[in-house]
């Protein structure tokens, strides 16, 4: 029963050593896992694995210290290349821990250098979960200073405290699950808002499509009108220059006859006035002698 329980706690340990490196940005393809995978799968430490132990500790240690001091920590170690290299990375590292012990900041044990030059069991899995507490602690600390001025952050993993990280474990499980059910329905909400705002812009695409279509038939529809309206106004100014000149041409007419009329009431008034009484009216006047004189012929014969 006991087994059972300490391989449990084993899991726990390296499941929640594991959460701690992927919120610390850890790349969850170097453990092993699909980029959209709910967790990473434990027992990767049961056997040696120093190329994964190597990497998770320059990764804990360069979040812990930063990038310019972890460049001076492992100048001429990292990348590990042989087996020397690897050595001295590991002293650079036992170092480390030991000042981290120090400071309080660890837990003090007497196997840190065999679980280091093994890279395997639960000891190590439970140094690899301390300096992942304490990385988040110190990012943290250095990325929400305001938030941890108001909200201090919790004692250090000291031993008195580390005696009582077993019980810890399920609030720890219990907090993420609950932070990963906020995140989905986050997630969730955001990907419904998402969806609706594609929606409405390719509605809005469409409908500006449908008014640039109409928009290119009005203005080929003015065109035409214009083109008739030219047209159209070209021809008015056709038949206007030929209702000018043919009106020009019957205001010549008219007037030559009119000046013809006028001529002919002119010429008719002189013969009235003149001719008509000098030759006509003698005539009309003789009229009865010669009819005598026709009648007394015509009773001779």
């Amino acid at each position: 029963m006991s087994t059972d329980r300490e391989k449990e706690r084993e899991a726990e340990l390296e499941g929640a050593m594991y959460t701690n490196c992927l919120l610390l940005g850890l790349d969850p393809v170097v453990l092993g896992s699909p980029a959209g995978a709910a967790s990473p799968r434990v027992g990767l430490f049961r056997h040696s694995n120093p190329r994964l132990g190597e990497q998770l500790l320059y990764f804990l240690l360069s979040s812990l210290r930063g990038p310019a001091q972890s460049a001076k920590d492992f100048d001429k170690v990292w990348p590990i290349f042989d087996s020397a290299q690897s050595r001295e990375f590991r002293k650079i590292v036992q170092c480390i821990i030991s000042e981290l012990e120090q400071q309080g900041a660890l837990p003090r044990s007497n196997s840190r250098v065999s679980s280091l030059a093994t890279c395997c069991g639960p000891r190590f899995v439970e140094l690899l979960w301390q300096l992942s507490v304490h990385a988040l602690r110190e990012v943290h600390r250095r990325t929400f200073a305001a938030d941890v001025a108001s909200n201090p952050l919790p004692a250090a993993l000291t031993d008195v405290s580390y005696l009582h990280a077993a019980a810890l474990l399920p609030v720890t499980k219990a907090r993420i699950a609950l932070e990963r059910r906020k995140f989905l329905k986050n997630a969730n909400i955001a990907v419904q808002r998402q969806t609706t705002w594609s929606n409405l812009a390719h509605e809005m695409t469409a409908e500006f499509r449908s008014l640039c279509a109409e928009e290119a038939y009005l203005q080929q529809e003015l065109e035409k009108l214009q083109d008739m309206r030219n047209k159209a106004k070209l021809e008015g100014e056709l038949w206007d220059e030929r209702i000018s000149s043919s009106s020009g041409q019957n205001s010549h007419l008219v007037s030559k006859a009119t000046r013809l009329w006028e001529s002919i009431l002119a010429r008719k008034g002189t013969v009235n006035e003149v001719s008509f009484p000098e030759y006509v009216c003698p005539a009309c006047s003789n009229y009865p002698y010669h009819a005598r004189q026709h009648n007394v012929l015509a009773s001779s014969r």
